[in-house]
């Protein structure tokens, strides 16, 4: 089954498929065409108790030759936004976003021995700032921290040049440029650097950089930062099949993220999470459960609060074309507020591929 979420807010899923420098696909032409389909109730707290839907299609097409790849797609999404029920700062769904049909990616990739370069428009977390470990949840902020705030990803991909280098058997540095607050031109610019140490076999460290040379303004339209910078860490780790849950294979991730309250009113993000897979020896079944926390701040400093979210989902792959994903989130001080309820959300997401 090709899962659809190879880019945007989830673009982590495609580092199964595209990690590091992985321009490695096999010589060909292949072709995809998704759609995900997220249902949603908000059980009980947050702004007002609801259903909402919304749905995104991607299509699209791979091409390999050696060490030369182009890839190219587009995407379309419809529905409804569920954090205006609920109220939280996270957004509950990654594919939560205002209605666009748009060609999403268009890039040249070239793979050489010591590394890769990459030019095109290309979605900034299919690269940078992702976790191979939380592929499964739905919550935006487990594909990426919320810290980096300009990243160029879902919804708005933009034009880069970047790429990186093998140091050694262990480590890997990636970096390069995207264009900022416009998807096709150099005006201002998104830099950002990843360094990658591979401790052990399935246990990979992440320390990023980013800066946006966007200046930034507040409400009345006065200069706060001619710039805006962070940083950020991931970790992945392979637990084995700890006796603990049942000897079902594990693997275990934790982000970091910190910014500056004048330009994000999100300025630190912790989150953490197992996934299980194979559960009790069925391939095809998988479950996780996990934390993500965000404080927010206001542009003098104050705290507002801090979000917190819990989710656990259970992915069922009926078969090649579908997959079935029960998920339930409980959203504690939803956008740090103790005005709006603590909400329950229950969502169902449905995949389907036609290759």
């Amino acid at each position: 089954m090709i899962l659809l979420l190879r880019v945007g807010y989830a673009a982590s899923l495609s580092v199964l498929a595209f990690s590091c420098f992985g321009d490695s696909s096999e010589d060909g032409f292949d072709p995809f065409a998704a759609i995900v389909v997220d249902n949603s109730q908000v059980v009980s707290g947050g702004v007002e108790r609801g259903f909402t839907s919304r749905f995104l299609v991607d299509s699209g097409f791979e091409f390999s030759r050696g060490p030369h790849r182009v890839f190219a797609n587009l995407q379309v999404q419809r529905g409804d936004d569920g954090s205006e029920k609920t109220g939280d700062a996270q957004a509950y769904s990654n594919i939560d976003e205002a209605d666009f049909e748009k060609l999403y990616q268009l890039y040249y990739g070239y793979h050489f021995l010591q590394g890769f370069v990459r030019t095109g428009l290309h979605d900034a977390n299919e690269e940078f700032a992702n976790t191979l470990s939380g592929d499964g949840f739905i919550n935006a902020s487990m594909g990426f921290s919320p810290t980096v705030a300009f990243l160029p990803t879902y919804p708005s991909p933009a034009l880069t040049v970047h790429g990186g280098l093998y140091l050694s058997e262990q480590f890997e540095l990636v970096g390069g440029v995207y264009s900022s607050g416009s998807a096709t031109r150099f005006d201002e610019q998104f830099y950002i650097a990843e360094l990658r140490y591979a401790m052990v076999v399935g246990d990979l460290l992440k320390a990023g950089i980013w800066r946006d040379t966007t200046p930034f303004f507040d409400e009345t339209g006065m200069p706060v930062a001619d710039s805006s910078h962070g940083v950020y860490s991931t970790l992945d780790t392979n637990l084995g099949n700890p006796g603990w849950l049942d000897g079902n294979p594990a693997d275990h991730f934790i982000q970091l993220g910190y910014t500056n309250h004048q330009y994000s009113e999100i300025d630190f993000h912790a989150g953490t999470g197992i996934r299980l897979s194979e559960l009790y020896g069925h391939e095809d079944q998988s479950a996780g459960v996990g934390l993500t926390m965000v404080r927010l701040r206001a542009q003098d400093g104050e705290t507002i609060g801090w979000e917190s979210v819990v989710e656990a989902y259970w992915q069922y792959v009926v078969h090649e074309q579908l997959m079935l994903q029960p998920d339930v989130q409980f959203i504690q001080h939803p956008s740090g507020s103790n005005e709006i309820r603590d909400a329950w959300v229950l969502t169902l997401r449905i995949e389907l591929s036609a290759f």
